[in-house]
């Protein structure tokens, strides 16, 4: 009897398990940290003013799972786009009223979305890693903050050459010397 109740036990931890798995709103893949719920991610973007960059896919279409494996799994594609984009990977047969909204009729298609849920670019059809960084070119990088100089007394006048004194001030001066 105790074994009856051990094995039920278990059972029912692997499908709580299961459960939880499923209800999860984002997943980790080759490095990228993919949101599944579009709603969800739009707010993120908004709050983070950053576009949306939507992999729209099936598990049936194998250039899906290609582009997965190869062009998102590249280390720096991946750094390139948690750091610019909200990524978002939707799945066309368990999210197709997302799919549909989105106006996507084929796979593999991704979709660079501001806040407001405005398509800024479409890109359908497989993509390697060199094409897809090429596509996104446009959206620039985010850059890193360059720190303010601390001025001396030396490195300012090493820096700055001084103002000859017998040079004309404005262009009026310059004019009448070349008059004679």
């Amino acid at each position: 009897m105790f074994q009856v109740a051990r094995k039920s036990m278990s059972s029912w931890l692997a499908v709580l398990t299961l459960v939880c798995l499923s209800s999860i709103s984002s997943v980790q893949a080759g490095g990228i940290v993919w949101h599944q719920d579009l709603q969800q991610s739009a707010r993120d973007a908004g709050r983070q003013q950053k576009p949306m960059l939507v992999m729209v896919g099936a598990d049936w279409c194998g250039y899906c799972h290609k582009m997965l494996n190869e062009t998102f799994s590249n280390p720096q594609m991946a750094s390139r786009i948690n750091q610019q984009f909200v990524p978002v990977l939707l799945d066309a047969d368990r999210q197709a009223a997302a799919v549909q909204q989105l106006n996507v009729n084929s796979f593999p298609t991704v979709l660079v979305i501001n806040s407001s849920n405005k398509v800024l670019m479409r890109i359908e059809g497989y993509q390697s890693t060199a094409q897809l960084e090429t596509q996104l070119a446009v959206f620039k990088r985010p850059v890193a903050p360059v720190a303010p100089r601390r001025w001396t007394h030396t490195s300012f006048w090493r820096s700055h050459t001084p103002l000859r004194v017998d040079a004309p001030l404005d262009t009026l001066s310059v004019a009448k010397q070349f008059r004679g």
